[in-house]
């Protein structure tokens, strides 16, 4: 159905923005792409997605953000157990609720089934970030960013894997190219922690207001 079609390009487009508003139009969008057409499973897969960011961003309740987020996962992999998105996305939430071998196990799946997807590359790179492969995990950051050069998701997730390495100057560098590219991006979060492992207290607590 092309109304559900447009109501999942029009929240990805928000989605990637990473802000509250932008988050919150994604989710009502990829609902109502579902409601249209329950069988689409990219746009249940998206949904947990969606789900789980709002509640890791402090956008909405951490726990009933990602009963949601895990619900719609499920219903992706009922829809089509062979479709790369119900893996990617279960595995999402497997990483964002601890359980991190089963997490990657789903998003290595994931992979083998669509190597080419933004949201299985940034899962295997976060992967690679949490067996302590940094270098590995920074190159499969840059290579998705160059994908997405405007998706403030990814651009967000490479300064924090790039300050996860001590690499503060190029987390800082990250930061600022992401706020040319991507509108409404701030990674406040990020900067502060830079700074403050950086001794410089004044520019950290200026980064969090």
């Amino acid at each position: 159905d092309p109304r559900a079609i447009d109501a999942y390009a029009l929240a990805l487009t928000h989605m990637d923005r990473l802000t509250s508003d932008g988050i919150r139009i994604a989710i009502e969008q990829l609902q109502e792409a579902v409601d249209i057409e329950p069988q689409f499973v990219l746009a249940w897969g998206r949904l947990a997605v969606a789900y789980a960011v709002q509640g890791m961003q402090g956008f909405a309740p951490p726990r009933e953000s990602i009963e949601q987020a895990r619900s719609a996962a499920l219903r992706a992999i009922e829809v089509d157990s062979e479709s790369y998105v119900g893996h990617s996305s279960i595995g999402w939430v497997r990483l964002w609720t601890g359980d991190l071998d089963r997490g990657c196990e789903s998003l290595k799946e994931a992979l083998r089934l669509n190597p080419s997807d933004p949201y299985v590359i940034h899962g295997d790179a976060d992967c690679l970030m949490f067996a302590g492969h940094m270098d590995e995990s920074i190159a499969r950051m840059r290579e998705l960013v160059t994908i997405g050069p405007f998706s403030g998701m990814h651009r967000g997730a490479l300064a924090y894997h790039l300050f996860l390495a001590r690499r503060y100057e190029e987390s800082i560098a990250a930061v600022k190219v992401a706020r040319e590219e991507v509108p409404g991006f701030l990674a406040h979060y990020t900067l502060a922690r830079v700074y403050w492992v950086q001794g410089d207290f004044d520019k950290a607590l200026e980064a969090e207001r």
